[in-house]
């Protein structure tokens, strides 16, 4: 009998790790040692992620495809895109930043790893119904066949440096200075993108060398003028969906955070659609996602994600546009109001030499 009882309570003991194990430490894929369709096991790919690509490296549908496709299963940490360029990569299999200047900048620091643009999103502001009715009143902004356009781009920027308040612009609802508000640009990629944004646009046109002394104090006043700033995009989107109007009346994005959180969240997206403004700057940025792979296992990362399905897939579920040349992103497909077929008026980023030098002026130094 007491055997018998020995023998219960070692395999409840038995059954009990195995739960706890599973529980503590739950494998990323879910799927690994499993085949593609090459024969080959799954492999764990290592790196570090622009936060904004996390909804999309988690959709079980990308898990799989990758899991089939490219026997692989990621592991990744969230991290700004400037920042990462400076981190510890030992243990790292690839980088995905969120922009070319990111690359440039890693470049520019002694790195050798190869990159690919997967995907690319301009940078756009998000607003909502009554402070975008307000711009266009103005005459700041125009509705342009349902998609809304900033076209006086440059006078809201310098009305955030001249004191002009929300209440002069027929929003007397709205507390203080008018302003919009952004990532700190030394941390997170769409705060870097803005930066160099507002640098060409108080420059007249990129900013080069003999002009970014003069500017790079303005974009310093613009950044210091905001306060305590959030280090993650896809944070800062969260508080401006969960405060508000009268917390976040206008804060920079990009494109996709709307069609994703829109994807994401079929219970919520109907009661905010109605009330929520996506407004394309003329001119704006892009902001482009190159993935740098560091060994042979972030090389066959990128294999795998440059192919149709996965572009398609990011595109109708996470709202990034294509980096793959030929590949279509038709926003009629996605049952989104506000979304630009084509993004007009681009402007080139300053050249990574002045972007390192106008963070260094905001950061202080």
């Amino acid at each position: 009998m007491k055997k018998k009882l020995l023998g219960i309570l070692i395999l409840v003991a038995i059954v009990a790790f195995a739960l706890s194990f599973r529980f503590l430490f739950p494998s990323s894929g879910g799927t690994a040692g499993q085949p593609d369709i090459f024969g080959r096991s799954t492999d764990t790919v290592s790196g570090l992620i622009g936060s904004e690509k996390a909804n999309f490296l988690e959709n079980p549908e990308t898990k799989e495809l990758l899991r089939k496709t490219g026997g692989l299963q990621v592991a990744y940490q969230r991290a700004g895109s400037i920042e990462m360029i400076g981190m510890d990569h030992v243990g790292k299999d690839f980088l995905w930043p969120s922009s070319q200047v990111s690359l440039e900048l890693y470049k520019l620091r002694g790195g050798t790893g190869q990159s690919t643009i997967i995907f690319n999103s301009p940078i756009v502001i998000y607003s909502w119904d009554v402070v975008v009715d307000a711009l266009v009143a103005g005459g700041y902004a125009e509705n342009r066949n349902g998609v809304y356009y900033i076209v006086r781009f440059r006078e809201l920027i310098e009305h955030t440096l001249d004191g002009t308040t929300w209440n002069s612009i027929g929003l007397p609802q709205l507390y203080g200075r008018f302003s919009i508000i952004s990532t700190d640009p030394n941390k997170s990629n769409s705060g870097a993108q803005f930066a160099g944004l507002l640098a060409n646009m108080l420059a007249g046109e990129v900013a080069t060398e003999k002009q970014i002394d003069t500017v790079s104090p303005q974009v310093r006043e613009f950044f210091d003028s905001l306060g305590l700033m959030e280090h993650s995009t896809g944070t800062l989107f969260e508080r401006y969906i969960t405060q508000g109007v009268g917390s976040y009346p206008l804060i920079v994005g990009y494109e996709n955070g709307l069609i994703e959180f829109a994807r994401q969240n079929p219970d919520i997206w109907p009661k905010v659609k109605d009330r929520m403004r996506i407004l394309y700057p003329l001119p704006t940025v892009w902001s482009s996602h190159p993935l740098i792979a560091l060994n042979e296992k972030g090389n066959r990362l990128i294999e795998v994600l440059t192919t149709q399905k996965f572009q398609e897939l990011a595109w109708k579920e996470h709202g990034f546009r294509s980096g793959v040349p030929g590949t279509l992103n038709d926003p009629i497909g996605l049952g989104i109001a506000g979304i630009a077929r084509d993004i007009e008026q681009v402007m080139p980023m300053p050249s990574p030499v002045i972007m390192e030098k106008l963070l260094l002026t905001i950061a202080g130094n």
